[in-house]
């Protein structure tokens, strides 16, 4: 298990910071809480892109309900800003 910070959470995926060395194209498996949520989500993610101890990560084969929870953590932080 390894820790991280996660910024830029989308629909589609999110940045994450986390010192580990991975590349374009490997496959993690990400478990993270959004806010105002009491459940963690369980997702796998596929690394798109690098910048030192950053990776843009997209999503695999989120469910429908996982989709929708993001969705409306996207919609209530759209809100608050």
């Amino acid at each position: 298990m390894l820790f991280g910070r996660a910024d830029d959470i989308g629909e589609g995926g999110l940045f994450l910071v986390a010192a580990i060395q991975l590349k374009a194209n490997d496959v993690i498996d990400l478990e993270f809480t959004l806010p105002y949520s009491s459940e963690p989500l369980r997702l796998r993610g596929l690394v798109r892109n690098r910048q030192g101890y950053g990776y843009g990560i997209e999503f695999l084969n989120p469910s429908e309900a996982e989709r929708q929870q993001l969705l409306r953590m996207c919609q209530v932080l759209s809100i608050l800003r």
